[in-house]
């Protein structure tokens, strides 16, 4: 276990450093590891590919990023149920799919690949809801307000609104995208980060637009 730990710290060391390369070389030893440790599927695993197809992205390879989002996805999706039962773990194993729906989603978008990235988002959208549901009722049953933890998945629902509406206005699709745009601003209340506020303001011009 300490040698994986070591692994990959000097994974995110070498990506401080700028040496993208090796950084890689050593993500691709670090997931083979946990693989012959925790098994092929499982959540460490699929935390670690996730991570490995975040930096693939952060520096244009989005053909190798987009494949690794996907074997994350699926690598969650198959891991079995964790031994003790802790539902918070699960809810935030599947939210983390969901944030690889929207990266993925993301990635479609700018390959110019509307519709799969429409339809990842659709997903992200659905996931995000389900996240902020479940969330709720384990904060209330442990009497905890998490103000910060909820504005993240907020923050990023309301992008992903954003960006519907948007992939919905080019595939000419208006009253799908002023669909979207309402929901958003609805979306947007008091308890809303700044990035909300601006994301809303916007959909009232595309709305107007429309």
């Amino acid at each position: 276990y300490d040698s994986i730990t070591n692994a990959q710290s000097l994974a995110a060391l070498l990506v401080d450093i700028g040496d993208i390369r090796k950084a890689e070389s050593m993500f691709e030893e670090v997931i083979s590891m946990k693989r012959a440790v925790y098994g092929e599927f499982s959540v460490p695993v699929a935390k670690t590919i996730n991570s490995y197809a975040i930096l693939l992205a952060k520096h244009a390879r989005m053909k190798d990023a987009l494949r690794n989002y996907e074997l994350a996805k699926s690598t969650y999706q198959k891991a079995p149920p964790a031994l003790i039962v802790d539902p918070e773990f699960d809810v935030k194993c599947k939210y983390d799919v969901t944030l690889i729906n929207l990266n993925i989603a993301s990635i479609y978008s700018k390959k110019g690949d509307l519709q799969r990235a429409l339809t990842c988002y659709e997903d992200g959208v659905t996931g995000l809801e389900q996240y902020e549901a479940s969330m709720d009722k384990i904060r209330e049953s442990d009497c905890v307000i998490d103000v910060t933890a909820k504005h993240s998945s907020h923050k990023h629902l309301v992008a992903a609104l954003g960006r519907i509406g948007s992939l919905k206005l080019k595939l000419g699709d208006n009253e799908g995208a002023l669909e979207a745009y309402l929901s958003l601003i609805e979306q947007v209340d008091e308890d809303s980060p700044i990035a909300s506020y601006t994301e809303q303001a916007k959909a009232h011009i595309k709305c107007a637009t429309i």
